[in-house]
C-alpha cells in the first residue's frame, strides 16, 4: 500500500510532465521535455508553440529556427528531468 515511505508530493508542473503525452525533444545528449528545456533556456514556450504549429506540429524544427540545435526525440525513450 501506500504510506510516508513511498510516497512523495509532486506540483502541479512534475504531475503535468509525468503525462504520457508530453513533448519531449534530444538536447545536449538527453531526451528532456519541450517546457523544461525552453524555460531553461529562458524562451516563452508559448512562442515555441506557435513555430511548432506553423512547422506541422514539428517541435525540433521549431527550436532549430530558433538557433537551439533539438532533435525529435524517439518514442519509448524515457526523458531525464533535471530541476
Amino acid at each position: 500500500g501506500y504510506g510516508p515511505g513511498n510516497c512523495r508530493w509532486a506540483n502541479r508542473i512534475e504531475q503535468a510532465l509525468n503525462r504520457s503525452n508530453t513533448i519531449k525533444v534530444a538536447y545536449g545528449g538527453e531526451v528532456v521535455p519541450v517546457y523544461l528545456l525552453v524555460r531553461s533556456l529562458g524562451i516563452s514556450p508559448k512562442a515555441v508553440r506557435a513555430r511548432a504549429q506553423r512547422r506541422g506540429g514539428n517541435y525540433a524544427a521549431a527550436l532549430q529556427s530558433m538557433g537551439i540545435n533539438a532533435m525529435a526525440a524517439q518514442s519509448g525513450v524515457e526523458p531525464v528531468y533535471k530541476s
